[in-house]
């Protein structure tokens, strides 16, 4: 079925958010080659676009037909399912459409990367207290809160005089320090942090972390962490 009735198309919000980039290249496509048939845009009974939103911009912008079909089932997992297969959800896109669904753990998670912006594989790794795989992401494998979060991405932005505190590594370190050491050795690192060299790994940076703390110390004082 072909429409120029746009307004009658709606959008999921649990669907990835529209790249300008990708509907230009599809309209510049459109302009070469045409409308390609058989590519219909998919959507559900009440014409939420399940498939085909950048395509539908894009035929939109050059206001050109339309061309859909409605098919039925559940909805969200089609979405997901046909936008993997096509162009990959990053981690972000499922975080983003749970968030979207009300699960209360992705959207406390989300929030969390939207105010510190250490980037996503950091930020789980900060906000989550057990071990949260990707492949659990994409299922919406729920997850329990690390409670000191807020504190240990505070304790990260205070570092802010080194050149590498965002960085991946260098976050990673800092999330393991505050599972093994003390407020007071927290703190001895924090005022020397600027002898901290930039590290390759996560667990480098824990040596640096250690040998900072056991300087001048001998015997049963030294610090293992």
């Amino acid at each position: 079925m072909d429409t120029k009735e746009y307004n009658k198309f709606k959008f999921l919000k649990e669907n990835r958010t529209i790249n300008p980039t990708t509907v230009k290249k599809i309209e510049q496509s459109l302009k070469d080659w045409g409308v390609i048939p058989g590519r219909p845009i998919l959507v559900d009974n009440f014409f939420n676009i399940i498939d085909g939103q950048h395509r539908f911009h894009a035929l939109k912008n050059l206001e050109l037909p339309i061309s859909y079909e409605i098919i039925t089932g559940d909805v969200i997992a089609k979405t997901m399912a046909l936008n993997s297969s096509q162009s990959q959800w990053k981690l972000i896109d499922y975080i983003k459409s749970y968030a979207d669904q009300n699960v209360d753990c992705y959207r406390r998670l989300l929030k969390f990367e939207e105010k510190y912006k250490f980037g996503v594989s950091a930020s789980i790794k900060i906000f989550c207290s057990n071990e949260l795989k990707p492949y659990k992401i994409r299922k919406g494998g729920e997850f329990e809160v690390n409670e000191y979060a807020e504190q240990i991405a505070e304790y990260i932005l205070k570092l802010d005089k080194v050149p590498f505190y965002r960085t991946k590594d260098f976050i990673l370190a800092i999330v393991s320090l505050h599972k093994k050491a003390s407020a007071k050795q927290l703190e001895t690192i924090h005022e020397s942090i600027l002898t901290i060299p930039r590290c390759a790994k996560s667990t480098d940076y824990m040596t640096a972390f250690e040998n900072l703390l056991n300087y001048k110390k001998r015997g049963a004082n030294i610090i293992k962490l």
